[in-house]
């Protein structure tokens, strides 16, 4: 929603103020002469959030138990080398402080059923 809010207004984003990208000129949307596309459309909205391994969605029932058998199968080794100083407490302290995006409410709802990084590849620490 804060994406299409910005696309004709200024929109104040983690306490930077983002400027417009459009302006109507004639009648017409143009995107507005003074704005850096390559890091003002999209680069302010791509983050961690994005990222299924440490915010991850819930499940349902019946595709729960092969979702976690295949992140404990495919995904935990590669995340075991790529991270090994990482424990099981880090990863679930990133994750909680995915719950807010630029310390807005973004709709984060915790659901059952979750396939973590934290809790299927890396024992407690």
């Amino acid at each position: 929603m804060r994406f299409y809010e910005g696309m004709t207004r200024p929109l104040q984003l983690n306490g930077l103020m983002r400027p417009a990208i459009l302006e109507l000129h004639d009648g017409h949307w143009r995107i507005a002469p003074n704005v850096d596309l390559p890091s003002t459309l999209l680069k302010p909205f791509i983050s961690e959030h994005l990222n299924e391994a440490v915010n991850p969605s819930g499940y349902a029932f019946f595709v729960y138990p092969t979702v976690k058998r295949v992140v404990r199968t495919r995904a935990c080794p590669e995340w075991k080398s790529f991270v090994s100083k990482t424990t099981k407490a880090d990863l679930a302290q990133r994750s909680a402080l995915l719950e807010k995006w630029n310390s807005e409410d973004y709709g984060f709802a915790t659901k059952g059923r979750r396939v973590t990084i934290g809790d299927s590849c890396f024992d407690r620490k």
